[in-house]
């Protein structure tokens, strides 16, 4: 007994659409970023960084299409551009900061940027509570001897040590612009070497495919044994 096929069409029901790889989609926002921006070579600081996550310009439209749209739109808008973060000094709790630092991308979109300028504050000392024989109490200045206490007492070495690691820092650098400005207040400059060997023995590892690293003073003034921390430091 013989059957015969017979071939059926099922015409699809509501819209069709083309779904295009995040790749694509990625390439086609950065184009519209690029291509809409009045600043090619746009640098984000702290002053402008507002502006742009709070939904303005073409980068606000991508943000309110959709939550995917967003994702994308947010890594296409950290590759394009150029970052500024620059830290703050100040008094906290009576112990002297000496580099609070500045608001970062969040840590998912970190590895997004490509280009970065960031200004890291580094000490030798910090302020430890002190009681004297009469019971009172102050906070005096002592000098970092260890690679713990620096840690533990200068953020601005804590993040120069997580600056680019794969997990949580800004790991896919292309262009990398360091400014350290030391404040070494405890040592004499015949001392130095003591608190150099402290950062020498960090094993501080900063990688970008291109870094330039500068240290100046407080005032922007380069000092001769300035390229002896770069160089303790490892970069």
């Amino acid at each position: 007994m013989s059957s015969a096929i017979i071939s059926t069409t099922v015409r699809p029901f509501g819209p069709q659409l083309t779904v295009f790889p995040n790749e694509i989609l990625l390439e086609i926002f950065k184009f519209l970023m690029f291509s809409m921006a009045a600043n090619r070579t746009r640098i984000i600081d702290a002053k402008y960084f507002g502006f742009f996550l709070g939904g303005f310009g073409p980068f606000g439209k991508l943000l309110r299409t959709s939550r995917h749209f967003r994702h994308l739109a947010s890594v296409a808008f950290y590759e394009l551009n150029l970052f500024e973060f620059h830290n703050r000094q100040g008094v906290i709790g009576g112990v002297f900061d000496h580099c609070k630092v500045p608001a970062l991308p969040r840590i998912v979109f970190r590895e997004s940027l490509r280009r970065m300028k960031i200004t890291l504050h580094l000490a030798d000392h910090f302020r430890g509570l002190e009681t004297a024989a009469d019971g009172t109490s102050e906070y005096v200045s002592q000098r970092i001897v260890s690679v713990q206490q620096l840690f533990e007492h200068c953020p601005g070495a804590r993040q120069l040590r997580d600056l680019t690691n794969a997990l949580t820092g800004f790991s896919k650098l292309q262009e990398l612009e360091l400014l350290l400005i030391p404040t070494f207040d405890t040592y004499l400059p015949d001392e130095f070497q003591e608190v150099l060997a402290v950062y020498r023995a960090a094993n501080f590892l900063v990688s970008a495919r291109a870094v330039k690293v500068r240290v100046t003073n407080q005032d922007g003034i380069d000092l001769d044994w300035h390229p002896k921390l770069a160089q303790a430091i490892g970069i």
